[in-house]
């Protein structure tokens, strides 16, 4: 991750803090991509390759996040149990 922080480290400014997105949650980032605007980058091909690596990460890890109230009381239940010593 160092490359992406010098990357966005010479863009401080008293006004906009733009390094926060560095330590935000993955689907926070997500939402950020996917739903915020470009206000301006110098040359948006290398934007949307920083972005690059969160995609791929997301396209990971996005199924835990789509998990319904149903599913989410059964994998935690089975986590109790587990727990417990009651098993599967």
């Amino acid at each position: 991750m160092p490359g992406r922080i010098a990357t966005v480290s010479h863009l401080r400014s008293e006004k906009y803090d733009l390094r926060i997105f560095e330590i935000l949650p993955l689907y926070i980032k997500m939402a950020v991509i996917e739903e915020g605007s470009v206000l301006w980058s110098r040359v948006i091909l290398e934007l949307y390759e920083y972005f690059y690596p969160f995609r791929r990460e997301w396209d990971d890890q996005k199924h835990r996040h789509d998990l319904s109230p149903g599913e989410m009381r059964e994998l935690i239940a089975a986590a109790r149990r587990a727990r417990a010593g009651g098993g599967p």
